[in-house]
């Protein structure tokens, strides 16, 4: 049932259950909904979002943007507060049709974690379900290109190996090679730790409350220093193995001299946003970031 929600899941499900669910007017009465809830207020606040607008599906999604997050929250908790793992999944299949893909696989993720009833399951990978956020848009463009000219059931390397295509990859090496920092592209670019650092926000989210959700004597203040003193450990190790030098003192009121550009494209076709040279992040803030 997971792995069915999560297939394919920038385009609506075809699935005939999946459907027949996405299609039904599940929030036009309220009233047979609060019996199902833990909470009645989970569900007036996910249907005033609903009636409102939504975050249309094939937009980008960003959980810091505030209004992005909001949407994301409530429809977390729509989930969380179910009281049977069955219309848990009846609402998240709704979900799954109707909900923007970003802000569903999100929710759900976070969701999936969470819920005492589905603890033990396990979603698959994040860069097989969001491919578009872990590979640049040269191996994209590979895998569309392959996928579309061979038949996948063939076998298109030597007899005996894995029957399909090996897509290579060098980020150190990049065309776009935009200063020393590119040789660190190995390491920040690197699959495993980005996805783990995504599954690490979805077990201890920023936004989530500690008293509400029974985290009150945790150490979760403890684990997020720890986390993120253990990340910049391993990239001052990488830095100074590769010549880097120390790590400069982040100063957001003067010109910021490392550029970025990861080339990468989202589902909808959009370019993630890139850091010029000596970018002067507080007149982007002031410009741009309200």
């Amino acid at each position: 049932q997971i792995l069915k929600l999560l297939y394919h899941v920038n385009q609506p499900s075809t699935y005939p259950e999946h459907v027949e669910i996405g299609n039904s007017c599940m929030f036009c009465e309220k009233g047979p909904l609060y019996d199902k809830y833990e909470k009645r207020e989970v569900v007036d606040n996910w249907v005033q979002f609903w009636r409102f607008g939504l975050l249309p599906r094939g937009e980008v999604f960003s959980v810091f943007y505030e209004e992005h997050l909001r949407q994301a929250i409530a429809l977390f908790k729509l989930f969380y507060y179910a009281k049977t793992y069955d219309e848990f999944h009846r609402v998240a299949t709704w979900a799954r049709q109707n909900v923007n893909e970003g802000m569903f696989v999100y929710a759900f993720s976070v969701a999936i974690i969470h819920r005492p009833d589905c603890r033990r399951l396990m979603l698959p990978p994040i860069y097989e379900i969001k491919p578009h956020y872990f590979f640049n848009k040269e191996v994209i463009n590979k895998a569309y290109y392959y996928k579309q000219v061979h038949n996948s059931r063939d076998v298109h390397q030597n007899p005996g190996s894995f029957p399909g295509y090996t897509i290579q990859t060098n980020y150190t090496h990049d065309h776009m090679n935009l200063g020393p920092e590119q040789s660190l592209s190995y390491f920040l670019e690197d699959i495993d730790m980005n996805s783990l650092y995504y599954y690490y926000n979805l077990y201890y989210p920023f936004w989530m409350s500690s008293e509400e959700f029974g985290w009150k004597d945790s150490n979760r203040g403890y684990l997020y220093y720890f986390a993120h003193q253990q990340l910049l450990a391993r990239y001052y190790l990488e830095r100074m193995a590769n010549g880097a030098g120390d790590i400069h003192t982040l100063d957001v009121d003067s010109p910021i001299q490392t550029p970025y550009n990861p080339s990468m494209v989202y589902p909808c076709g959009a370019e993630f946003p890139s850091r010029p040279k000596f970018a002067k992040l507080h007149e982007y803030f002031f410009n741009y970031g309200k």
